[in-house]
């Protein structure tokens, strides 16, 4: 029993290596007849079926090997891929009639294949052939299509021919290509000058090879850079230095822009308040055709940061970040890059242009109080400063009622709020911050105009009221508004109070006293005309506020 499982576990273990590294050898043609000295191409193909990437290598037997030349002598293949093996047979002229074997044998790791072929050896004629003959061969595999040209065989002393295992290309910008390029010398020793003719991008790595009755390769290596795109045509000119066979093939180039970023700040400029903090979106667009990372680079001042130094974006997406700035320097004009790049040199930029001011510049404002008839006096707040503003507005005294607190005020506008003033003093109105920055003042003051008293003492004894109030921006400037309040403002005085009260009006009695004898003086002089018109113009005024300045 156990040994029954011993050889189930073996038997397991050889499938599975086997698997690992599997083999498949395709042949396209296993047989040809042809003449003396005529050249002949088999084309076999191998493939990786194992589950590892493996390395392969070919080696030619049985006795037409001395006639043949083949190319690759080895490669790799990850599993899944698929290689064309090339294989040149061109018979002696003095090869005698008869079947030939080629075996092309394909060997990695601990397995191999063999492509077998047969060759039948004609009696033809001994003629010189002269045609240009072409022979165009291809094969499928799973990668791409391989097309093989050997557009010039002539059987002559001086015999080569060239293989193209592509004659189309695309590729990126900012990448490597190499491109192989086979020549077969099918005659006498000679040499070969080698050129390109194309874009500088494009170049050959070779300028010239030296061939026996051998075969051998050289590459054409396009390497774009990224602003490249388009299509190109190289023409590669192969020229023997014996014989008269020149041969020139074009080789056609797409470079697409495979890799590429754009970077968009969504604003050119702003304008920025020290020790404040402000961000600013820009969106990083991945435009190119497969996915890439890229890294983020600022060309900025120490106080300017990114949301993020490095993203990874599929094809034709896009992502929004964050710039942001915290000034803390000197007050000037700053211009902020920000760069988008991926490791091979592709990148993208854009920039904002930022000017940053002093807080009271950001914020400056101006209060300017109103004309009035009322005890609600209008004042006026302005927002000359940069930006949208949430002004704090308060009084020094509880006499002085506003109607507004807090207002917000946009860049180059205003709003009005009022001032409900209930008793005689001095008050200051102020704008401030909400940190308390002391943007604007004005002050209030109530009083009582001597000249009103002496004529509500004569009158009714009910008193009238100037203000005074100066406007400033942090410096106060005094102007002086004139008015009378209505007698619901002030304590509502009758005849009978005032006596009752007689002891704090005293002096106005005293006043009024003196005031008599000037009229009677005046009456004596014959001024009491100017006089009554005095109160007469009084009375007219007596609703209005009229400013005095300093």
């Amino acid at each position: 029993m156990n040994n029954q499982k011993r050889a189930i576990f073996a038997l397991i273990c050889l499938m599975l290596i086997s698997n690992v590294y599997a083999l498949q050898l395709i042949t396209s043609e296993s047989s040809t007849s042809l003449c003396p000295r005529d050249t002949h191409l088999f084309t076999d193909s191998v493939r990786n079926d194992g589950l590892q990437e493996q390395e392969f290598s070919v080696k030619v037997e049985g006795n037409s090997k001395e006639w043949t030349a083949f190319i690759p002598t080895s490669f790799l293949l990850a599993p899944g891929e698929e290689r064309a093996i090339y294989t040149y047979l061109t018979p002696a002229s003095n090869t005698f009639p008869a079947k030939y074997v080629l075996d092309v044998r394909v060997s990695t790791n601990n397995s191999s294949q063999i492509a077998h072929h047969s060759i039948f050896i004609k009696d033809c004629k001994p003629i010189i052939k002269q045609e240009v003959v072409k022979v165009q061969t291809s094969v499928r595999v799973p990668v791409a299509k391989i097309s093989v040209v050997n557009p010039q065989i002539v059987n002559s002393y001086y015999n080569f021919s060239v293989l193209l295992l592509k004659k189309s290309v695309e590729l990126c910008g900012q990448s490597r290509k190499a491109i192989p390029i086979t020549i077969v010398n099918t005659g006498d020793p000679d040499s070969y000058e080698l050129s390109a003719d194309g874009p500088l991008w494009a170049y050959l790595d070779h300028d010239k090879l030296n061939l026996n009755k051998e075969l051998n390769q050289f590459n054409l290596v396009l390497i774009p850079d990224n602003s490249v795109s388009g299509n190109f045509s190289i023409k590669i000119n192969i020229i023997p230095e014996n014989g008269s066979i020149k041969a020139a093939h074009i080789i056609k180039a797409v470079v697409k822009k495979c890799n590429s970023v754009s970077v968009d700040i969504l604003y050119s400029k702003d304008n920025v308040c020290n020790s404040e903090t402000a961000a600013y979106d820009f969106i990083v667009k991945n435009t190119g055709i497969s996915q890439n990372t890229f890294n983020l680079e600022l060309d900025a001042s120490k106080w300017v940061k990114l949301e993020t130094d490095k993203l990874t974006l599929q094809p034709k997406t896009e992502k929004k970040l964050k710039l942001i700035i915290n000034p803390d320097t000197n007050i000037d004009d700053y211009n902020i890059v920000v760069k988008a790049a991926d490791s091979s040199g592709v990148s993208a930029e854009d920039s904002i242009k930022i000017k940053t001011f002093e807080s009271k510049d950001c914020y400056k404002a101006k209060i300017k109080p109103e004309k009035s008839n009322s005890s609600n006096i209008p004042i006026t707040i302005e927002n000359n400063g940069i930006h949208r503003a949430n002004y704090y507005i308060s009084s020094s005294e509880d006499f002085v009622k506003l109607t507004s607190n807090v207002i917000t005020i946009d860049p180059e506008n205003s709003d009005v709020i009022y001032a409900s003033i209930s008793r005689e003093g001095s008050a200051v109105i102020s704008v401030k911050l909400k940190d308390g920055t002391l943007l604007a003042s004005t002050k209030i003051s109530v009083k009582t105009s001597i000249f009103k008293k002496l004529k509500n003492t004569i009158t009714s004894f009910v008193p009238s009221e100037d203000i005074e109030i100066g406007e400033s921006d942090n410096e106060t400037q005094n102007n002086t508004i004139t008015g009378n309040f209505a007698a619901k403002y002030l304590n509502k005085t009758t005849f009978y109070n005032t006596i009752k009260k007689i002891d704090s009006y005293k002096i106005h009695i005293f006043i009024a006293l003196l005031i008599i004898l000037i009229i009677v003086i005046i009456i004596r002089q014959k001024l009491y005309k100017k006089v009554f018109d005095f109160f007469e113009e009084d009375e007219e005024g007596k609703n209005e506020i009229e400013i005095i300045k300093d």
